[in-house]
């Protein structure tokens, strides 16, 4: 019985930490949304000049998290091989006439800030997370762009398995977080890819 107790209460809690870690990082979130490059991804005007230079400014980002953040959580998530996404990124610039593909910055590790697991997590919400939002993008990408899945693989995620992956990526986070006890360390991570990310896309710099 006094198991049973102790597994509901953790449940009620890991619930609680995830509904606070999106209620906590809903402004830099929108913040991010409010970039000039998110709002044209999701328009009925978007251009493929625009897309491709999305496509780079996000190889950074999950470069930058495969190369460095995957490290520090690989005991927290072990199934971290099945969620590389820079190499659907290259895959996709390659099918549109781009060569000679690499990222040029770390949006995340460039500036020699520590790197918790907790903050690591934090930083892996936010790239796990743009795969679900990606699935609705990718509706307006084939409407504006007329684009198959062939030159739209990043976009697809992982398929039929974008939900359910992001389900257990969750459940492997917020156990973590309960157990250890180290909730507003992850949400600060949160925070800081988010505003990390938003002033990665505010600078496109040669990719624009």
């Amino acid at each position: 019985m006094d198991a049973h107790i102790d597994e509901s209460r953790s449940d009620i809690l890991r619930k609680l930490f995830h509904e606070r870690l999106k209620e906590t990082t809903a402004d830099a979130h929108q913040a991010l949304e409010d970039t000039s490059i998110s709002k044209a991804l999701v328009a009925s005007d978007l251009n493929l000049s625009t897309y491709k230079t999305y496509l780079k400014l996000m190889l950074d980002v999950n470069w930058d998290v495969e190369e460095n953040i995957f490290p520090l959580v690989s005991d927290i998530i072990p199934d971290l091989d099945k969620r590389v996404k820079s190499k659907t990124i290259i895959t996709d610039l390659e099918m549109l006439g781009e060569s000679d593909i690499v990222p040029s910055v770390r949006p995340f590790t460039s500036d020699g800030k520590i790197i918790t697991k907790p903050l690591a997590l934090g930083i892996l919400y936010v790239t796990e997370g743009s795969t679900l939002g990606g699935r609705y993008i990718l509706k307006n990408i084939q409407n504006a762009l007329r684009l198959n899945k062939d030159y739209t693989a990043y976009f697809c995620g992982y398929g039929e398995q974008t939900g359910p992956q992001w389900k257990k990526f969750m459940e492997q986070l917020s156990a973590y977080a309960v157990d250890q006890n180290c909730e507003d360390e992850i949400i600060s991570g949160a925070v800081f890819a988010f505003n990390k990310t938003q002033e990665h896309f505010s600078n496109p710099g040669n990719y624009s």
